[in-house]
C-alpha cells in the first residue's frame, strides 16, 4: 500500500472515528441520563459523565450502580409521554374498527346466501342434484 492510500484511510478512519465520537456525545439520552444523575444524586458533570460512560463499556465505578434505575426511570417517563400522546389515536381507532365491523356484519347478513333448503334447486351454483349414477 503507497503512502497517498494509506494516509487516505487513516485520515478517513480518524473522520468516522470522530463523528461517532461527536454523536457520542451528543446524543441526547445520553445527556438526558448524565443530567438526571446530576440532578438526583448530586453528582458533577464529569462523575455522571463517567458513569454513563463506565456503564457503556461494560465497566465497574463508583457511580455506575446509580446509571440503571436512571436509566429506567426515564424510559418510563417517555413511556407515559408516548401513550398519553398514542391513546386518543388508539381510541379513535378503536371505534373506526368497532363501526365497520358492525357494518360489515350488516352487508354479511344481506349478502349471505339462503341455506340449500331454502331456495330452489336452480338457484344452486352447481345446478340441480344429478339423479343415478352417470358412470357408464
Amino acid at each position: 500500500m503507497d503512502s497517498e492510500t494509506r494516509s487516505a484511510a487513516e485520515v478517513l478512519g480518524r473522520l468516522k472515528a470522530e463523528r461517532a465520537e461527536r454523536e457520542r456525545l451528543t446524543n441526547p439520552t445520553r445527556l438526558a441520563i448524565i443530567a438526571r444523575l446530576i440532578e438526583r444524586h448530586g453528582l458533577t458533570e464529569n462523575q455522571a459523565t463517567l458513569a454513563v460512560d463506565q456503564v457503556a463499556e461494560g465497566i465497574q465505578g463508583e457511580h455506575t450502580a446509580f446509571v440503571g434505575p436512571a436509566v429506567l426511570s426515564l424510559f418510563a417517563e417517555q413511556w407515559a409521554q408516548l401513550w398519553q400522546a398514542v391513546q386518543p389515536v388508539l381510541q379513535q381507532f378503536v371505534q373506526a374498527f368497532t363501526a365497520a365491523m358492525k357494518q360489515a356484519t350488516q352487508y354479511a347478513e344481506i349478502i349471505t346466501p339462503p341455506a340449500a333448503a331454502d331456495r330452489p334447486a336452480w338457484q344452486s351454483p352447481h345446478g340441480p342434484k344429478q339423479k343415478g349414477n352417470r358412470r357408464g
